[in-house]
């Protein structure tokens, strides 16, 4: 959501995700999805376009970020984009114990790639962050 809410597009989807989170609605209601959905089109538009290219499942852009990130890198690239997903919906859940049961969910995903990157990997400071917001945003 940091790198996407730069473009115009991808503040546009951050809000529509945000106001149908509000409203209830089907597209980013956590309750609606169940904290283990396949991110939606609409959720998917607020990702980086590396994380819509990986969960399209865009061959072409894939291949691109392949050659961008190294393939050993991409490999693990849909677990720092669900985080992000889970860190969203988080966001729009109206409920703490589906809120936190998302938080969770994010922070598992971070820990995931934390774990597998390195350091120097631009990416790894950033997963850091997320999961540090969602570890803040847990009630007990």
């Amino acid at each position: 959501m940091l790198e996407t809410m730069r473009s115009g597009r991808g503040r546009l989807a951050c809000m529509l995700v945000s106001l149908a989170g509000l409203l209830g609605g089907p597209l980013t209601s956590a309750s609606a999805q169940g904290v283990n959905a396949k991110p939606t089109a609409l959720e998917i538009a607020a990702l980086p376009p590396y994380c819509q290219a990986r969960l399209n499942r865009d061959r072409a852009q894939m291949d691109q970020w392949i050659g961008a990130m190294g393939k050993d890198l991409f490999t693990h690239i849909h677990h720092y984009c669900n985080g992000m997903v889970y860190f969203n919906r988080a966001n729009a859940a109206l409920q703490s114990d589906t809120r936190n049961a998302l938080l969770s969910r994010a922070i598992s995903e971070f820990n995931y790639v934390i774990k597998r990157w390195p350091t120097s990997f631009v990416l790894y400071q950033q997963a850091g962050v997320y999961k540090s917001m969602a570890e803040m945003m847990k009630t007990n």
